[in-house]
């Protein structure tokens, strides 16, 4: 059996499924109908008819199609596990998959008017229910649909973990070409194990599904330029539309990033083939336009025709300000911001200047480690090594070149991973709000390239050999505060939901009710962990209670005492 072929297969297929999500619920939206099974069961039918079409017929069918069906219900279920009380998803992605999967149809309902019919939710006194409206809804599809087959609701944040694995896969297939099998594997889980990522994949935070589907779609075209075998063709573009029709999907400022992986792809084609690719070019273009206005009618459309712009609430955020304010030092431009926060201390915006701030690269202090439990850290937000990682992928990056031009030695490929790492950095210094790093969660991949062309040195070579070894074990070191983070939230998780069983079957067998405030009063979404067992309570602002008199949980979210005691 070849493993890596079972492995590729698999994220394909499980990489066809998350499309299904998206035309299914869609589709149903459109002719008004809401959520339910069938926006989970027709992307199962429409994986496993891709799967028989497109990757080998009847060898190992049914292999792949047990093992896809088993990740999805481990990512599923491990999600599950761990109770997501950052801002982001306790305010407003709670909400908007709560509001879908309980009925919400966003292509004829804002959500503010669903839920002033239903009373799915009490609004918090700054309830972010606009964002719920406003932005792009990929991840939610899917949560709510998840959602609405588990019943509850910290299932739906699996989204993270597939990607990742599909992220595994895809880069996998590419790598074992070019280096072989074991340093694929690294290759590979360096690629899929980004550390926003790590981050943020026992949240709802979406930074981590962008990073991999930015670096997949970027991978798709690098083995495209290089040529891919004819019957892989028709699969390998479908492949990259999935990855387009997702990412526009994701958040508005991704849509950027992915014309102008588009857009590199395109120039490198048309030099690799000595004419302009109209054909390509265009067909790219059309699967955008697809992508944006007819599977993200909502919102781009719904925002258009409500609220007169494509971007509604966006205001604000647009420009230079709103990132100087959280970014905590003053009088830096966008720019200085950027590199400030890719050579900074790891931080939330508290330190007030650059001798603050700044540090040696591979140096850190203890409590920059804190800031890894932050999902949206303002500076640093990679890992207290990455600043080190990125200048030695710099220094990488300029000694291949130098040796290409010594040897004239000139690539497509190469010239396509330039480009595509200096447009970037470009973008990420010029474009507003891109100088927090789990905006721009692609960055990484100059490591994982840097990393691939360690690998593919002279492996007889003494010093090509110690360098593989070094870079991988700062990355790896980089990267290992996430998991002693990741099991302490699964043990606050276990311990909070035998708590919220417990209040559950107390209400159902004792007729109790309780009275509970969140931690933050905008914590709109959390009502619905408090529906997920059935609990009967009374809200109250958590500015209104004597916190000494409740109890609270491991979690650290929910303040809560029985008020028939």
């Amino acid at each position: 059996m070849d493993i890596q072929k079972r492995i590729y297969n698999i994220s394909e297929m499980l990489l066809v499924f998350m499309l299904g999500i998206i035309l299914t619920t869609v589709g149903l939206f459109a002719i008004g109908v809401s959520v339910s099974y069938i926006n989970f069961l027709v992307p199962i039918m429409l994986m496993v008819y891709f799967r028989h079409k497109f990757l080998g017929g009847k060898n190992y069918f049914l292999q792949d199609c047990i093992v896809s069906l088993a990740l999805l219900a481990f990512f599923i279920l491990f999600s599950g596990s761990v109770y997501d009380h950052t801002w982001d998803g306790a305010a407003y992605h709670k909400t908007a998959v709560g509001l879908l999967k309980e009925g919400w149809n966003p292509f004829y309902l804002s959500a503010e008017s669903y839920n002033l019919i239903t009373h799915s939710i009490e609004p918090a006194r700054n309830n972010p229910i606009l964002w719920a409206e406003a932005y792009p809804k990929a991840t939610w599809y899917f949560a709510s649909t998840v959602y609405y087959l588990t019943g509850n609701i910290e299932c739906g944040k699996s989204y993270t973990l597939i990607f990742a694995f599909i992220t595994f896969g895809t880069c996998m297939d590419y790598f074992t070409k070019k280096t072989g099998k074991k340093r694929a594997y690294i290759l590979s889980l360096t690629a899929a194990l980004n550390p926003i990522v790590l981050d943020q994949f026992q949240t709802y935070y979406l930074d981590g599904a962008v990073a991999c589907i930015l670096t997949m779609l970027a991978i798709k075209f690098l083995e495209l330029l290089e040529g891919v075998e004819p019957e892989e063709l028709l699969q390998k573009n479908i492949s990259t539309f999935i990855l387009i029709v997702w990412g526009c999907n994701l958040k508005f400022n991704i849509a950027l990033y992915i014309a102008t992986i588009c857009a590199v792809y395109c120039i490198c084609l048309s030099l690799k083939n000595k004419k302009i690719q109209i054909r390509s070019t265009l067909l790219l273009v059309l699967e955008g336009g697809f992508s944006i206005f007819v599977m993200g009618a909502v919102p781009y459309i719904t925002n258009l025709k409500r609220h007169g712009t494509l971007f509604y609430g966006l205001k604000g955020m647009l420009n230079g300000g709103g990132g100087q304010k959280s970014f905590g030092i003053p009088d830096l431009n966008n720019v200085e911001r950027f590199w400030v926060s890719v050579f900074g201390r790891t931080s939330h915006g508290q330190y007030a200047s650059l001798q603050e701030v700044l540090k040696i690269p591979f140096t850190f202090k203890k409590e920059e480690l804190i800031y890894y439990s932050i999902p949206d850290a303002r500076i640093g937000a990679m890992g207290v090594l990455f600043s080190g990682l990125f200048l030695i992928a710099t220094i990488i990056f300029v000694a291949v070149l130098v040796k290409k031009i010594k040897n004239r030695a000139y690539t497509i490929s190469f010239l396509y991973t330039m480009m595509l790492c200096i447009i970037n950095i470009l973008e990420y210094c010029f474009v507003p709000w891109t100088s927090q790093l789990r905006y721009i969660p692609h960055l990484y991949l100059i490591v994982v390239l840097a990393m691939y062309y360690v690998v593919s040195f002279d492996r007889s070579a003494v010093l090509g050999k110690i360098l593989y070894c070094v870079y991988g074990a700062l990355i790896l070191a980089n990267l290992f505060p996430w998991s002693t983070l990741a099991v302490q939230r699964v043990n606050a998780g276990i311990k909070t939901t035998a708590t919220l069983k417990y209040m559950g079957e107390r209400c159902q067998t004792d007729d109790i009710t309780y009275q509970v405030a969140f931690y933050c009063d905008d914590f709109t979404g959390m009502v619905y962990n408090l529906k997920d067992y059935d609990i009967n309570f009374v809200y109250t602002d958590i500015a209104d209670i004597n916190q000494e008199e409740f109890h609270i949980t491991f979690s650290d979210w929910l303040y809560y005492k029985d008020i028939n005691y």
